[in-house]
C-alpha cells in the first residue's frame, strides 16, 4: 500500500497539497525501520553463532578422537627379543607410516579446515558490529526532543522548501522524493499528541512492544528469490538422500547380528558345522566366511603369488608330522582359497616375504579369532561339548599361531621344532608351560639348547607371565535346602584362583588351608552374595581382541605374548560345565577377564529329572594359551524327594465363618455335599432355625 499520494506540481509551496494515506495501524509508520533491522540479523549476526555452535559440536569430538588414536597407533614395546616379536615390531612401524598417510589425507585435513572455518566464523563474531538503525522522526526533522509545536511546523515548512521533488536535480529525483516522504511521515507522528507521546515514552508510536526473537538463518536462505533452490535442496536431501542412508544402514544392520557376523556366515556354520567336526572341518568352514569376499582385496596376481606360499605349507606338513595340504573341495571359490592358505600359512609359521599378502595374512587371522566366537555359538546351540572344545582349542591356535599337533612349548620365544628335536633325542619329554615352571634353571639349560644365558632369561620371563589358573573348589547347592531334588534350580559355586611363579610353588601347602575355608564358608548361607563375582562379558569384536573394554576392578591381566599377531590381545577365559558321556554342555560357557588373584563365580541350572548320583566336569578353558586348560571333576547326588525334612505344620487360628457368607456356603458344600447346597438343604435348614425363633417370639 502506498504510503502517499503526491498531486504536487509546479506551484507555489504554501499551495502544495499533500495527501498521505495514512495505515489503519499507527505502528506500520515504522515498518520500514523495523523491516530493515530484521534484514540485519538474517545478513548473518545471529546465523554466525549457530553455526559456529553446530561446528564445535562435530570438530570438538573428532579432533580428541583424531588425537587419541594417533597415540594409540604407536608401535608398542616387545615383550621379548625374539625373532617374532622384532619381526611383529617391524610389520608395526611400516603400517604406522602407512596410516599415518591416510589419516593425513582423509581426516587430519577435514580438521584442518574445520578448525579453519571455526577460526574465521570466530573473527567475525568478534569484530562485526551490528548496527540498529531505528527511525527517529527527531532526527529526520534536526529537532531535539520536547520541540514545541510550531518550531515543528516551521521547521518541517523549512525542509519541505530543500527537498520538494520539484526541486531535485535530474540525477536525484529519486533521492528527494524519499526524503520529502521521510519528512512528511516525522512531521505527522510529532503533530498528533498521541502517537508522539508514544514514541517520547517507548520509542514507538503504538508504546510499549511485546520482545521478539529472530531466526539464525543466513540472508540468502530466506530471500524470496531462492526459494525454488532451497525447496530442490530440501527435495534432494529429505526424498533422496535420507531415504538412501536410512535404507542402507537397515540393510547393513539387518545383514549382522549382534556379534557383528555376516547372517550369511552364521547360516553356513549353523548348515556345515556337525557334532564331530575336527580342527581341519572348522579351519575349512573359517576359510569359507563371507567377510573373507567382501573384506579382503582379491588380486587377479594371488595365485601365482600364493604358489611359493602352499609350497613352503606342504613342505612344513611333510617334514614335521608327516601329513599333506590339500585344498578343501567343497569350499573351492578363489576367495576360500586364499584365506585357507593364509590360514595355514599362519598356524606353521611359514615366512611370507609379499606385504600384500602379509597384510590379508593378519586381517583374516584376528577376523577368524572373532569368527570363532560364530561356530561357538552355534555348538552351544546344540549343546555339542566335543565341537564346542575344539572351537575354543581353534581361537588358541590362532592367537598363537600353531598347529593342533605342536608341543605347547612352541609358545614360548627361541623354542623353535630344530630345539624340540634335541629334547626328543635326550628322552625328555614336556608337554606344557607348567612343568617348564616348575623346574629348576639347570634342567632347563640341559634339556633345551639355546645360544645364550639371555635367551634363557627371556625365555623364562615369557613362561612366568602364562596364566595358569586353579580352582579352590567347586560345588553345588540349593537356596534353603541340604539336599538336591529332581527339577530343583541348583547353583554351581566355582572358586578359580590365578597362580603366578611363587604362588604355584606353594600350591601343594595352601591347598588344605584353603579347602578347611571353603567348608567353613558352605555352611555359612547369609554370605552368599558377598562371592557373587561376575566376570567381564566380552561379545563385541573390538573387545574379544584388543580388550578395550573397562572393567570394574582395577586389577588387569597382561597382554598375551602373541609375537604373530599384529595387534596386542587381552585373554579371556571360557568357565562352563559338561557332560562328558553324554557329551553334552549342561552350563553355557562364561567368558571372563581381568582374574588376577582369587574370584567366585556362580552358575544356575535345573537338577537332572531323576534321582541318582550324576557326574560332571567344570572347565577352564583359554582363548589365548595352549595348555593352561584346566578341569575338575563334580559328583551331583540327587535324592528323592522323600529325602526332604518334613514341613512344619502351620496353626490356624482363622475363626469359624458365618453360614451367610460366601466362605460360610462353601465350608457347608465341604461338609455336606455340593448337592446338598445346590438343592437347597442348607437354606431349608436355616429357614427352619428361623421359624422357630419366629414361634418362639410369638409365644
Amino acid at each position: 500500500m502506498p504510503l502517499y499520494k503526491k498531486t504536487f506540481s509546479n506551484v507555489p509551496l504554501n499551495e502544495i497539497d499533500l495527501e498521505i494515506d495514512w495505515p489503519d495501524r499507527q505502528s506500520d509508520y515504522c515498518e520500514n525501520a523495523q523491516n530493515d533491522l530484521k534484514l540485519k540479523n538474517y545478513q548473518g549476526a545471529t546465523f554466525n553463532y549457530f553455526f559456529i555452535t553446530v561446528l564445535a559440536l562435530f570438530l570438538i569430538p573428532t579432533t580428541i578422537k583424531l588425537l587419541k588414536s594417533k597415540k594409540g597407533t604407536d608401535v608398542s614395546k616387545p615383550q621379548c627379543s625374539c625373532n617374532a616379536c622384532k619381526n611383529r615390531e617391524a610389520w608395526l612401524k611400516s603400517q604406522k607410516k602407512t596410516s599415518s598417510t591416510d589419516r593425513i589425507n582423509k581426516t587430519a585435513i577435514g580438521v584442518i579446515i574445520g578448525w579453519i572455518c571455526f577460526f574465521y566464523l570466530a573473527y567475525k563474531i568478534a569484530t562485526i558490529k551490528v548496527v540498529i538503525e531505528l527511525w527517529d522522526p527527531y532526527e529526520v526533522l534536526g529537532i531535539s526532543e520536547g520541540t514545541a509545536l510550531d518550531i515543528i511546523k516551521k521547521r518541517f515548512k523549512e525542509l519541505s522548501r530543500i527537498w520538494h521533488p520539484d526541486k531535485a536535480p535530474f540525477d536525484k529525483k529519486i533521492e528527494y522524493e524519499e526524503k520529502f516522504i521521510d519528512i512528511s511521515k516525522a512531521y505527522k507522528v510529532l503533530t498528533d499528541d498521541d502517537i508522539r507521546r508514544n514514541f517520547e515514552e517507548w520509542g514507538h508510536p503504538d508504546g510499549k512492544q511485546a520482545y521478539s526473537l529472530g531466526i539464525a538463518l543466513p540472508n540468502w536462505l530466506v530471500e524470496a528469490r531462492n526459494s525454488p533452490i532451497v525447496l530442490g535442496i530440501y527435495a534432494v536431501v529429505f526424498g533422496l538422500l535420507l531415504p538412501f542412508y536410512v535404507g542402507r544402514w537397515w540393510y547393513s544392520s539387518s545383514s549382522y547380528t549382534k556379534n557383528g557376523i555376516r547372517t550369511h556366515t552364521m547360516d553356513l556354520y549353523f548348515r556345515d558345522l556337525r557334532p564331530n567336526s575336527n580342527v581341519r572341518q572348522i579351519i575349512d568352514l573359517l576359510s569359507a566366511s563371507i567377510e573373507f569376499k567382501e573384506l579382503v582385496e582379491q588380486r587377479p596376481t594371488d595365485n601365482s603369488r600364493l604358489s611359493p606360499v602352499i609350497s613352503s605349507i606342504k613342505e612344513e606338513l611333510e617334514k614335521r608330522f608327516g601329513d599333506k595340504y590339500e585344498k578343501s573341495r567343497r569350499y573351492n571359490a578363489p576367495y576360500c582359497q586364499k584365506a585357507h592358505a593364509l590360514l595355514y600359512a599362519h598356524l606353521l609359521r611359514v615366512n611370507i616375504n609379499d606385504k600384500d599378502l602379509m597384510k590379508d595374512k593378519y586381517f583374516i587371522i584376528e577376523k577368524s579369532i572373532h569368527l570363532v566366537t560364530g561356530l561357538l555359538e552355534i555348538a552351544l546351540a546344540h549343546r555339542w561339548l566335543q565341537t564346542s572344545t575344539r572351537c575354543m582349542e581353534v581361537s588358541q591356535f590362532l592367537v598363537q599361531a600353531m598347529w593342533f599337533q605342536d608341543n605347547p612349548l612352541v609358545q614360548l620365544p627361541f623354542v623353535t621344532p630344530e630345539v624340540l628335536k634335541t629334547m626328543k633325542i635326550k628322552k625328555k619329554n614336556i608337554r606344557s608351560v607348567v612343568q617348564l615352571r616348575k623346574m629348576k634353571d639347570d634342567d632347563i639349560k640341559n634339556i633345551i639348547k639355546l645360544s645364550n644365558d639371555s635367551e634363557y632369561d627371556t625365555l623364562k620371563k615369557i613362561a612366568n607371565l602364562y596364566p595358569i589358573m586353579h580352582i579352590d573348589d567347586a560345588y553345588f547347592k540349593v537356596t534353603g535346602y541340604e539336599v538336591i531334588t529332581p527339577g530343583s534350580l541348583v547353583t554351581l559355586v566355582v572358586k578359580v584362583r590365578y597362580l603366578d611363579s611363587h604362588a604355584e610353588a606353594n600350591l601343594a601347602s595352601a591347598d588344605a588351608k584353603i579347602t578347611k575355608d571353603n567348608k567353613d564358608q558352605k555352611k555359612d548361607d547369609d554370605n552368599d552374595d558377598d562371592d557373587d563375582e561376575k566376570g567381564e562379558y566380552l561379545d563385541s569384536e573390538d573387545e574379544l581382541l584388543y580388550g578395550k573394554k573397562n572393567t570394574s576392578s582395577d586389577e588387569k591381566s597382561p597382554f598375551v605374548h602373541a609375537p604373530h599377531l599384529s595387534k596386542d590381545k587381552k585373554p579371556y577365559w571360557w568357565i562352563f560345565m559338561a557332560d562328558d558321556k553324554r557329551d553334552r554342555v549342561i552350563i553355557e560357557p562364561t567368558k571372563i577377564t581381568d582374574i588376577v588373584t582369587t574370584r567366585t563365580f556362580k552358575f544356575q541350572f535345573a537338577a537332572p529329572r531323576d534321582p541318582g548320583l550324576y557326574t560332571y566336569i567344570a572347565y577352564i578353558k583359554s582363548d589365548s594359551y595352549i595348555g593352561t586348560d584346566i578341569r575338575k571333576e563334580l559328583r551331583l547326588d540327587v535324592k528323592d524327594f522323600s529325602a526332604l525334612p518334613p514341613e512344619n505344620e502351620i496353626e490356624d487360628d482363622i475363626s469359624e465363618p458365618e453360614e451367610d457368607s460366601l466362605a460360610g456356603q462353601l465350608k457347608l458344600a465341604r461338609e455336606q455335599g455340593i448337592y446338598s447346597v445346590m438343592s437347597g438343604n442348607g437354606s431349608e435348614k436355616k429357614n427352619d432355625d428361623s421359624d422357630s425363633s419366629d414361634d418362639s417370639d410369638n409365644e
